[in-house]
């Protein structure tokens, strides 16, 4: 069987549909899920790195952060894929100081299902980033689902295969070894064929 990695944040839970409903209400703007064209998410707000690291990490200590759903099939491929006798790792790009309410959702929603949980710090100026390839390569994981293309094509460079949950802000040409998946169902079929 297979070790295969497995990002949270718009792989496993609706990260950028809760974040815009946090924005929305709490700054009165009227961004879409599809505004999100980058992770560059000054960029996509308009404003300074600073004030979006403020509303990234006011977004943390919400409700919105801990009411992000599982994206639709993701409990259920999961579920089949440990049935099946994959070893299953969370590997997120999400601050270390979010390892309790990381590991809080993980047992709400997928209980049991995954052999343990790594985060990277890859989106955090303070403390040490780890390269998801490396994590990867550490847990002789052949496969990541992934949706960021920082990580994508990190991963791809280091020969690992990629497959890439489709969103908005990974719309261009993929590199090698790297496939784009529209959902869980497509998910399923391609680590079971």
């Amino acid at each position: 069987m297979k070790n295969i990695a497995v990002d949270i944040d718009d792989v496993l839970g609706d990260f950028v549909s809760n974040f815009v409903l946090f924005h929305n209400n709490k700054y009165g703007t009227k961004l879409k899920k599809e505004n999100f064209f980058s992770y560059q998410y000054p960029m996509v707000l308009g404003v300074s790195e600073q004030e979006t690291i403020y509303r990234i990490d006011s977004f943390y200590v919400s409700d919105y952060f801990k009411e992000i759903i599982p994206i639709s099939g993701s409990i259920e491929t999961i579920s089949s894929l440990k049935k099946l006798g994959h070893n299953l790792f969370i590997v997120t790009g999400r601050k270390y100081s979010l390892v309790q309410e990381t590991i809080e959702w993980v047992s709400k929603n997928f209980e049991g299902m995954f052999s343990d949980i790594y985060h990277t710090n890859s989106y955090h100026s303070e403390g040490e980033k780890i390269k998801k390839s490396k994590v990867c390569l550490d847990l002789n994981a052949s496969i990541i689902i992934d949706d960021d293309l920082m990580h994508i094509k990190d991963c791809s460079l280091n020969g690992i295969k990629v497959l890439v949950y489709d969103n908005p802000w990974n719309r261009e040409i993929l590199p090698e070894r790297a496939v784009r998946v529209f959902n869980w169902n497509e998910i399923l079929k391609k680590l079971t064929i």
